[in-house]
């Protein structure tokens, strides 16, 4: 069998390299695509993995979106049509459930955000199968328009299908900005140009920044923007009262040399959570159903409060037993989660 794996994201170009590499595995032959976007191309690098190119982000304004979207829709067809794969794996990529559902090719849709409604509405419908961690409500997705029967459910957070099989970088970055002599606290920013932020969450951002820099200066502050834009910007309105990462990185490598975590977005929270390093999560992006199952499971905090985080960021650096801990509790976790890799590849086989 010939499966398309279309990786748009980080997030994702970590989620499916192992599933690619299963598959082949398994005797099937694998065509990768991305597009052209921030972290992604650089991190697929990073991975030694090969994807074709095709399209771009369309930036931060709703045409832009649409503008870029379409135009990718049209290049993907042309290339996956030359292809001609049996099979289409996504998390929620609009162009890539366009295209499989125009080819008429079954679509294997993976998400646990459907706090990104639009998206969801988007692909959820053309989906002939979606996978989904299973602290997701069954209800949730058959909102947005696809019955019980296609939903599959695996015991697991997405982050488990690259910690459980241990994914390494080929190369690996150099991280030489990062003072290891003091403590470090990594602040991982929100997705800046996503349709579901507003300017109040944007404001947010930089009151959790200020909040942490008054309680918490002594540290290093290890800003781990998203894209160009967001580094500027925060350049320009701190200065050298921070770090700010401007080469791509390896999130578990990285993770594991912070002593804490604040999160403003969904994936690394749970990643550094399922890793044991102390994990505070600051998002405003909505519900997170997979953050509050590890905030109930006592893995991630969540002070209501930019005051209230940066109070508990000072008192996790303070605690020097919280990390032995929480590494404990987290590495117990991981290993009872099910392998979401071979999950997929193997309800991929079995379709009919």
């Amino acid at each position: 069998m010939k499966v398309w794996i279309d990786i748009l994201t980080a997030k994702q170009a970590l989620f499916f390299t192992p599933l690619a590499e299963e598959l082949e595995k398994r005797g099937h032959k694998v065509v990768l695509t991305t597009r052209q976007y921030f972290e992604v191309v650089d991190l697929l690098r990073i991975l030694g993995v090969e994807a074709e190119a095709i399209g771009r982000h369309g930036g931060e304004t709703l045409y832009g979106k649409l503008e870029a979207s379409a135009e990718r829709v049209w290049k993907l067809a042309a290339y996956i049509l030359e292809k001609a794969p049996e099979a289409a794996v996504c998390f929620a990529s609009p162009e890539c459930a366009r295209v499989a559902f125009g080819l008429s090719i079954p679509l294997f849709c993976v998400n646990d955000s459907p706090h990104s409604e639009r998206v969801a509405r988007l692909t959820t419908p053309l989906a002939s199968i979606l996978l989904s961690p299973w602290v997701i409500p069954l209800s949730i997705w058959t909102r947005f328009g696809i019955p019980r029967s296609k939903v599959v459910l695996y015991r697991a957070l997405d982050p488990a299908a690259w910690l459980k099989r241990g994914v390494k970088p080929k190369v690996e970055p150099k991280l030489n900005q990062i003072d290891r002599s003091k403590k470090i606290i990594a602040i991982r920013l929100e997705e800046s140009q996503a349709y579901y932020l507003s300017p109040d969450d944007l404001m947010w951002t930089k009151s959790v920044i200020d909040s942490i820099l008054n309680e918490a200066s002594a540290a290093n502050i290890l800003i781990l923007a998203r894209n160009p834009v967001q580094r500027i910007t925060v350049k320009e309105r701190y200065g050298g009262r921070v770090t700010i990462l401007d080469k791509a990185f390896f999130g578990p490598t990285l993770l594991k040399s912070v002593d804490v975590l604040v999160g403003m977005g969904g994936t690394m929270t749970v990643e550094a959570a399922l890793m044991g390093v102390p994990t505070i999560s600051a998002q405003r992006v909505g519900r997170l159903y997979t953050e509050e199952y590890l905030i109930k499971q006592g893995l991630i905090l969540r002070p209501g409060t930019p005051e209230a985080v940066a109070k508990t960021v000072r008192e996790i650096l303070r605690d020097t037993h919280l990390r032995i801990e929480i590494e404990a509790k987290a590495k117990k976790m991981l290993n009872k989660m099910e392998d979401p890799v071979e999950k997929i590849a193997s309800t991929i086989e079995v379709f009919k």
